[in-house]
């Protein structure tokens, strides 16, 4: 059993919803063997027990508040060549010192730290 609730949309899968108990979280690329391509606003509200999200470049939409977690400290994306838009939510605005990591396309990594 999966611990993402999910929701097919057009091109793919929307995250609408995680359910599981760990604290590091890797969201797949496919779901069914469709590509993820969206996570949803507040997919991972109230689980406060997560730290760190790694999400796939398959992934091209995050909405607000999707990543509404009390202490997440990082967000890693595997690529970047997909990913459109990424929605803040104020927590994040309200940082004074958020701490952005790039890496070249080599890499393909990209993350947002928690300071």
């Amino acid at each position: 059993m999966s611990d993402f609730e999910y929701k097919k949309i057009e091109n793919g899968i929307s995250i609408i919803k995680y359910t599981g108990e760990e604290t590091v979280i890797n969201i797949p690329d496919k779901i069914d063997g469709l590509p993820v391509i969206s996570i949803g606003s507040k997919a991972f509200a109230e689980n406060h027990h997560i730290t760190s999200v790694t999400i796939p470049d398959s992934v091209a939409n995050i909405k607000k508040n999707a990543l509404d977690c009390y202490d997440i400290k990082k967000i890693i994306f595997t690529g970047r060549k997909n990913l459109d838009e990424i929605e803040l939510d104020d927590e994040w605005k309200g940082i004074s010192n958020p701490k952005i990591v790039f890496k070249p396309k080599k890499t393909g990594f990209f993350g947002l730290f928690k300071s």
